[in-house]
């Protein structure tokens, strides 16, 4: 089995508190994100909930984003052929593009 995806792993909460901002004021680059993440079936979200809901208020949708205390995309697989073939890499770039809109809104939440 092999993992692959992106994300981020024992952030600051001061941080997940600015991507949580984001996405409760509906920036654009959340949008996408959310948008990217519910037209795939490649990745799955994963990451630490909190146990209390702490946005009740929020739709679901939101929820599964703004109850992590970390948060990443991931996709399992357990296709040992591709892992040692040569089409590994072009396998990943078609995958990694469907995690661009993620990348960004995380650039802008952790990095910008």
């Amino acid at each position: 089995q092999f993992r692959y995806g992106c994300g981020y792993y024992c952030l600051p909460p001061k941080k997940m508190t600015e991507m949580r901002e984001l996405i409760l004021n509906e920036d654009s680059s959340f949008l996408a994100a959310q948008k990217a993440f519910a037209s795939q079936k490649t990745f799955v979200m994963v990451g630490d909930l909190y146990q209390r809901c702490r946005f009740p208020a929020q739709p679901p949708e939101k929820q599964q984003w703004l109850q992590r205390k970390q948060i990443s995309f991931l996709c399992h697989s357990q296709d040992a052929d591709l892992l040692f073939s040569n089409h590994l890499a072009d396998h990943l770039a078609k995958d990694f593009l469907l995690l661009q809109p993620i990348y960004e809104f995380f650039y802008k939440a952790f990095v910008g």
